[in-house]
């Protein structure tokens, strides 16, 4: 009977090599990390002269699993090929492969690595990111002194940019109602009188022929009859597709196919499942992408070659998903499309190398 990789003394050691580097490059990175965060915001752990340990090593395992959905995947890519250039620069790999033994083994403990890497990735985007994403967001809130401006997209594809809001009094402070490029409306309030909407202190601006923005007529009061804020929208703050788990955008994704959602709330739903969905299988696209360059059996064979290409892959990579994102959520086109799109070709085109190697 033949015996699998685990149960074999060179499946075990290529595992463990494999993990403790995967594990030392795990900590080294979000240690780094860690150090130059702490640089900029120490006086934040700091009360009365003392540090608060507790505050810090919270806020930093916060950190942490926000991290990791690409934390795992590059430490999966340094580790593999340093373990990967060690087998080929001591002759082991070839000592293995003259033993008999087929180089589809001898990577199975790196996919087995990677599974668990992908798998990780899911539970935590499905059990731990979303609380504690929303957790971040709503602390780095409160410390500002000045709130953010929310932007809210309404039905007619127009935009109302406000600081704060009295849901209580359904009024809203500091306004800026943008109607199109060529039209703006300024106010220091927005109350709901009614079916109405009615302004104070208001300025409209308006295009000129020149292209720049001038305020055409200032008013103490007025009523915006065109204006229509859907009353879901002065209820509790909606949940953000990017605090959600991935079976919530599930279900919101299936009722978006059922019901009439705003287009810009559909494009976050469909551009966030598909995003938190597609990532976890990077570590993957990692292994493809790396294995058949560590293993090239060329004379000028270079670990600090791949190990640059390889990192600058990744970041590019990974910038152009982000990028990507803010695409998919505009709906330039369909989000399925911008997000899955980049990730599938070059998953091939990774994947036809990797097979192209153990045809060899």
């Amino acid at each position: 009977m033949r015996k699998t990789w685990h149960q074999t003394l060179w499946g075990r050691y290529i595992f463990c090599q494999l993990f403790r580097t995967f594990i030392c490059f795990l900590s080294g990175f979000f240690l780094l990390y860690a150090l130059v965060d702490f640089a900029t915001h120490y006086q934040d752990f700091f009360a009365k002269g003392s540090l608060h340990t507790v505050k810090m090593l919270s806020y930093y395992a916060h950190q942490f699993t926000k991290r990791l959905l690409f934390l795992l995947p590059l430490s999966l890519l340094v580790a593999t090929i340093q373990v990967l250039s060690a087998l080929q620069t001591y002759k082991e790999l070839i000592a293995l492969q003259v033993s008999g033994i087929r180089l589809s083994q001898i990577i199975r403990p790196f996919f087995f690595l990677g599974i668990i890497c992908s798998l990780l990735g899911y539970s935590n985007e499905e059990f731990f990111t979303p609380s504690l994403l929303a957790h971040i967001e709503h602390t780095s809130a409160q410390k500002q002194s000045r709130k953010p401006f929310t932007i809210l997209n309404l039905d007619d594809t127009s935009k109302l940019i406000y600081q704060k809001i009295d849901r209580e009094k359904k009024s809203f402070f500091d306004v800026y109602w943008i109607c199109s490029w060529n039209e703006i409306w300024k106010m220091q309030f927005l109350q709901i009188k009614d079916s109405s909407m009615q302004g104070i202190y208001v300025d409209h601006f308006v295009r000129n022929a020149l292209g720049f923005l001038e305020k055409q007529d200032s008013f103490p009061t007025y009523n915006f009859p065109s204006l229509r804020i859907p009353q879901e929208r002065l209820s509790p703050k909606q949940t953000a597709a990017r605090y959600q788990k991935i079976s919530s955008l599930y279900s919101s994704l299936r009722e978006t196919a059922s019901s009439s959602v705003n287009f810009h709330r559909e494009g976050e739903i469909k551009t966030y499942f598909t995003y938190k969905c597609l990532m976890p299988l990077l570590s993957f696209l990692v292994l493809f992408s790396v294995i058949p360059f560590c293993i090239s059996n060329a004379r000028t064979f270079s670990p600090f070659i791949i190990y640059s290409l390889a990192l600058f892959g990744f970041v590019v990579f990974a910038t152009l998903m982000n990028a990507f994102t803010i695409l998919a959520e505009n709906q330039i086109c369909s989000p399925y499309f911008i997000l899955v799109t980049p990730f599938l070709i070059v998953l091939c085109i990774a994947y036809g190398n990797f097979r192209r190697m153990l045809l060899r």
